[in-house]
């Protein structure tokens, strides 16, 4: 249902993770939106990525197309105002799609071969440098989620978060 309301398909993958961890922030850092996790995450994720697509097309020159345009970049994760995560759908399905991460002025971009889990996993390990996130990974990889309960909207795994709704 999310994804007949979007207009397109969400790799297996990120739908894993949001099944698994819902609305949060990974390491007090890297903010994502697990859009079918209830109507204020839909609603939440429609705004976050209306603005940040908003804020590209004012570029004059950008290396990749926007969503909606065939191809085109969709936000999937943030980095408070430092860095936003997209997938460049210019390719095969989704579980083909690239990653691409950009600043907050859509100037600086790197690429990344693999899945969103694969991502964050290299990020968070440190064997993903970057240019565009600033910080230090740290063990154990933490997650704090918004309030609300993880939804089997796309998967039947049931909810593990531990005290306070944090994951570990």
């Amino acid at each position: 249902m999310v994804e007949g309301r979007l207009g397109f398909a969400f790799p297996s993958d990120f739908k894993e993770i949001a099944s698994t961890f819902g609305s949060g922030v990974f390491h007090h850092y890297v903010f994502m939106l697990a859009p079918a996790q209830n109507e204020s995450s839909f609603s939440s994720y429609v705004m976050e990525s209306e603005d940040t697509l908003e804020v590209g097309r004012l570029r004059e020159t950008l290396p990749h197309a926007l969503f909606p345009v065939s191809g085109g970049l969709i936000p999937w994760a943030y980095a408070g105002d430092a860095c936003t995560v997209f997938w460049r759908t210019d390719r095969g399905g989704p579980d083909d799609w690239t990653i691409v991460a950009c600043d907050e002025q859509f100037l600086r971009w790197e690429e990344f071969e693999g899945t969103a889990s694969d991502y964050l996993a290299e990020l968070f390990s440190g064997s993903l440098r970057s240019e565009l996130f600033e910080f230090e990974p740290e063990d154990p990889l933490t997650f704090y989620a918004q309030p609300g309960k993880v939804t089997e909207a796309w998967s039947n795994r049931p909810e593990t978060a531990g005290p306070e709704g944090n994951r570990e």
